[in-house]
């Protein structure tokens, strides 16, 4: 049968490898801060498990105050690596101090016991702290701003798992009679095996994590426009069409806007490309202000724009659309004041989304040529859809 000292070393060595390992693997997009904290709490633990279990050894000095200081450390840069990855500033003053605290507490208590003293006080104590940082680890998971997922929810059920077993060995030791640290009792090694099945999957748990995150923000880059944050030409092809294909489904129109900026090589050679940059940061924010949630927005490339609005037919586009034209005529921005010419069309069942957008395309033209800053719709070829008009309309500013 496996006893509480081979647990015990087994534990130390396993924090203390985990962490080795994690320190040796390092993403390129991962938030190095979080994770050099979880790095330096396992070491840490690992480190302190090992000096607590080789009192004989190391020293009982060592063992008690150094050990056991290591381990309140390591789990304090734990919860501060939870914290780091909620996104949680009002934490960083009172994450030190409470285990300042805790040491001061744990240390002075073990200080003033005799040596042949009883320990259970000190047994309270350290499992009383530890279900606290726990527990803590849950709240700053709950806070977190990620959406919810299989990994999160594991984290949050190994570490108030954990936390309620500190909690039974804090009760425990209170109504137990004298406790050894090495004592095999069912207490210690149930306490001690599930410590080892969270270092596990906590561990694990957590390189998930903060990997979820890393994917997430491998994909907003595959998919934004880095100047403006809209989507990318490839995105917003995509989810256009499959907006489409949604709307389609439940029987209501989409209809398809594109336009640029009149002027702007104008803008670019007169004020200077950063004055032209932004001008277009200035558009894709005003523009955004106008437009509802489900609406899809992206930069197509240089000047030019392209918006899908699901659920829309001509005539209710055509309001959005002069709605996005005032947004940027009327802008007073840090970039210098611009116009804009919009084509507008609806989506045809059946047809490519391409030839939508040289529909779309076509009007912007149009408004063009009837003088700039303007809406131009046009409408689908007549027998493939019914629209509101059967020639293109001129909303001019």
């Amino acid at each position: 049968m496996i006893d509480t000292t081979t647990m015990m070393l087994v534990l130390g060595l396993g924090n203390l490898l985990f962490g080795l390992t994690m320190a040796a693997y390092r993403q390129p997009a991962a938030d190095h801060r979080v994770m050099r904290l979880w790095i330096a709490a396992q070491v840490l633990k690992g480190i302190g498990t090992l000096l607590v279990t080789l009192r004989g050894e190391v020293g009982l000095s060592l063992s008690i105050f150094g050990g056991n200081s290591l381990i309140f450390i390591g789990y304090g840069l734990e919860v501060a690596a939870y914290r780091a990855y909620a996104k949680r500033p009002n934490a960083d003053a009172l994450l030190p101090l409470l285990i300042v605290g805790y040491l001061v507490l744990f240390n002075g208590a073990a200080g003033i016991t005799p040596p042949d003293a009883p320990r259970n006080h000190l047994f309270f104590l350290s499992s009383a702290m530890l279900a606290s940082l726990g527990f803590l680890n849950c709240w700053f998971l709950l806070r977190a701003k990620r959406p919810p997922s299989p990994v999160k929810t594991l984290l949050i059920s190994s570490n108030a798992l954990l936390g309620l077993a500190a909690v039974g060995r804090a009760v425990g030791s209170l109504l137990a009679g004298p406790l050894s640290p090495f004592a095999n009792s069912p207490t210690h090694l149930v306490v001690y095996g599930l410590a080892y099945a969270f270092m596990i999957t906590n561990g694990f748990g957590f390189l998930l994590l903060v990997k979820e995150d890393t994917d997430a923000a491998l994909r907003r880059l595959a998919d934004t426009d880095q100047m403006t944050g809209l989507a990318n030409r490839r995105h917003f092809l995509t989810a256009s069409q499959e907006a489409w294909k949604l709307a389609g489904r439940l029987g209501r129109p989409t209809a398809l806007m594109m336009f640029d900026v009149d002027h702007f090589k104008q803008v670019n050679d007169s004020q200077g490309h950063a004055a032209g940059d932004a001008a277009l940061v200035d558009l894709a924010r005003n523009v955004r202000e106008v437009l509802r949630d489900i609406d899809i927005f992206g930069r197509m490339g240089g000047e030019e724009f392209a918006i899908t609005l699901p659920g829309c037919d001509l005539v209710a586009a055509a309001v959005i659309a002069e709605r996005v034209r005032r947004a940027v005529a009327e802008s007073r921005g840090e970039g210098p004041a611009i116009t804009i010419s919009l084509g507008l069309t609806i989506l045809v069942a059946g047809e490519p989304f391409d030839t939508a957008l040289k529909r779309a395309d076509h009007g912007l033209y149009q408004a063009k040529a009837a003088g700039r800053n303007r809406v131009c719709c046009v409408p689908a070829p007549q027998g493939l859809a019914s629209v509101e008009a059967e020639a293109p309309i001129s909303l001019a500013g």
